[in-house]
């Protein structure tokens, strides 16, 4: 960081918090300016409680370009695989190994 003439001190939270929605702020095809501020965690003033509201999967669409996701990629609203259960159960084990080389008789 010295080489960029910052002193490590002198980051905090709010710089990164700067950093992100100013990156975001300026993607075009970003998320609106609204959902930026609000997960940034920026009040709006008395406008906020009364006319501003976070619409459906705002938050969403920040956290992704956040992360780093290319939001003009056509994989962007992709999701990674969710696998409800991690195993087979001890029938289902039964049911699909029986008969199978090496299958256990046991």
């Amino acid at each position: 960081m010295s080489s960029f003439g910052v002193l490590v001190i002198d980051i905090g939270t709010h710089s990164f918090r700067k950093g992100v929605a100013s990156e975001l702020s300026n993607t075009p095809g970003g998320p609106e300016a609204v959902n930026v501020w609000l997960r940034a965690g920026w009040t709006l003033g008395s406008v906020q409680g009364r006319y501003i509201f976070a619409g459906s999967g705002g938050d969403q669409f920040v956290g992704r370009a956040a992360a780093g996701h290319n939001v003009n990629d056509v994989e962007f609203s992709c999701l990674p695989s969710h696998f409800k259960d991690v195993g087979l159960s001890n029938e289902q084990w039964e049911a699909h190994g029986r008969g199978r080389p090496g299958w256990r008789t046991t």
